[in-house]
């Protein structure tokens, strides 16, 4: 930098890309020269374009040297935590178990205002604010819905280092955040670490215990309310001790979806049979199950240990309130080509954009990978595929037109969905339904999925979009993509059915009539 110029102070960018494992190539007179060890971590350079220069050209001329530099720094950049600043700027000051607890306590009773006895309290092992994920979507939406209609009040258990508070999310939904503590996460890491795969939900219940403050928070928000409503089953165990009906919302049948993920080993086998035996108890201590398809109630119906009283609540959408045309669709589309293009990351200009939805869920990541093996057929069509799924092909080849978007917020997704010539739904795992379908559907996108995609949601091939097979997904593409106006007419179907049947407010009245049935007479209006 030249004299005079403002110096990075730390670089939080270094640590985080350190704590990723890559080599770092840092200036010699910044902050981020301190977290740099040169030749050991990554390369110190002076701030000039020669020096620069040459230490790329290392980066590229050894790529081993890299990598070994990458896992070094790596290693040095995990102890970089927000923990480790806040233990070095509070120490003793820090809050203790019990001043965290009171904080909870607090959130979930503010004031001591009397609150509607008509109340739902909604276990959620995840923050549903700024939803992400399906499991967040449908809680955010669905849950959101019925507090139209009486008041809601969920209890989210959340990633440790996150602060406990209470916030008013929309009129009637309060959410109450509760913390895992340090223990109950590094149980949940240190089992993922032993499977080989994200296990965090189901270890939210069975080590509930390491996080007292949460049974805590659910029980004092229950005092006087007339329902529970436990969203997946991983949280069952905290409500053995609370006297209210219970509705248990199956977002999916979890004993076969981790049957599919969990490794063919004695500890997956051993983890797989404990969430068949939570859901089992699940099913036990319900008084209602809500499921997303009629499929996933008759699978739980065999699953259960006696009869179950099950009610379909499908997942739904958010309606829009207008769609682009298919001229504005296929102008918008080119644009997009055109200037990803320009951007000089293809050789070819590409013809048409394509679009695909994903959090890091193992469904997502084997319909990734079907679009990986398709994408060569589709060499004139730019494939996006958004979402944090995309990390897990970091470190893959890919074919140059499958392009990885990483998250986007609600209004960018929103403009994707508005641009695309075609969204793909190239599922083969899972179980539930498919929250991104509805999203398709409902703003007009022209659709191709496979039929397990589609599973739970009426849908006709032909009707509301097109079918395909995994062996001819491509060419199923190319023939929606070479019919621009039966895709059309068949997407305008589509938002049809979806704002019909699948709209949240709607879906919301039918849980709320679920939550009715099992309510004392005085509570259900």
């Amino acid at each position: 930098l030249e004299d005079g110029a403002e110096v990075e102070g730390f670089g939080l960018s270094v640590a985080d890309a350190m704590a990723q494992g890559l080599a770092c190539i840092v200036g010699a007179d910044g902050g981020p020269a301190e977290l740099v060890r040169d030749g050991v971590t990554g390369l110190v350079a002076e701030p000039n374009p020669a020096s620069l220069g040459a230490a790329l050209a290392r980066i590229v001329a050894d790529p081993q040297g890299a990598a070994r530099m990458g896992e070094a720094g790596c290693e040095r950049g995990q102890r970089i935590t927000w923990d480790e600043v806040v233990e070095a700027l509070l120490g003793d000051d820090r809050f203790t178990p019990e001043e965290l607890a009171a904080r909870v306590a607090a959130a979930v009773d503010p004031g001591g205002a009397p609150r509607s006895r008509r109340r739902v309290v909604a276990l959620t092992t995840f923050a549903i604010n700024d939803p992400g994920h399906g499991g967040q979507l449908r809680a955010r939406n669905l849950y959101g819905a019925l507090a139209e209609l009486r008041p809601v009040e969920v209890v989210a258990l959340v990633d440790h280092g996150n602060q406990p508070g209470r916030e008013t999310l929309s009129p009637g939904l309060t959410q109450i955040v509760v913390p895992r503590t340090r223990e109950h996460a590094l149980a949940g890491e240190e089992a993922s670490i032993a499977a080989g795969v994200p296990v965090t939900d189901l270890v939210a219940g069975t080590a509930i215990d390491l996080t007292p403050a949460y049974a805590r928070a659910v029980a004092e928000a229950a005092q006087g309310a007339s329902a529970l409503l436990v969203a997946e089953p991983y949280l069952i165990p905290v409500i053995d001790q609370l006297d209210l009906p219970v509705i248990y919302d199956a977002y999916n049948v979890e004993t076969d979806l981790k049957a599919g993920i969990y490794p063919d080993t004695p500890t997956g086998r051993d983890l797989a049979d404990q969430v068949a035996a939570t859901e089992r108890r699940a099913l036990e201590v319900a008084d209602r199950v809500t499921t997303c398809s009629t499929a996933d109630a008759e699978r739980l119906a065999e699953l259960a240990d006696g009869p179950i009283a099950t009610a379909v609540v499908p997942n739904g959408t958010v309606l829009v309130d207008d769609v682009p045309t298919p001229d504005e669709r296929r102008a918008a589309a080119a644009r997009w080509c055109e200037r990803y293009w320009l951007a000089g990351s293809m050789g070819a200009r590409p013809e048409h954009l394509a679009v695909f939805f994903g959090s890091w869920h193992p469904p997502n990541l084997d319909a990734v990978e079907l679009l990986a093996e398709v994408a060569p057929e589709l060499d004139d069509v730019l494939i996006l595929s958004v979402g944090h799924h995309g990390d897990a092909f970091a470190r893959r080849v890919v074919p140059p037109n499958l392009v990885f978007a990483g998250r986007v917020g609600v209004r960018a997704k929103d403009r994707l969905l508005r641009t695309a010539d075609v969204a793909l739904n190239p599922m083969r795992q899972g179980s539930g339904t498919n929250l991104k379908l509805l999203e398709y559907l409902a703003g007009a996108t022209p659709v191709v999925s496979t039929p397990f995609g589609a599973r739970g949601i009426d849908v006709v091939d032909g009707e509301h979009l097109r079918f395909a097979e995994p062996d001819r997904f491509a060419a199923v593409v190319r023939e929606v993509l070479d019919d621009p106006a039966s895709a059309a007419a068949r997407a305008d179907a589509g938002r049809a059915l979806v704002t019909d049947r699948y709209g949240w407010g709607a879906l919301g009245e039918q849980l709320a009539g679920v939550v009715s049935d099992i309510v004392g007479p005085e509570l259900r209006k």
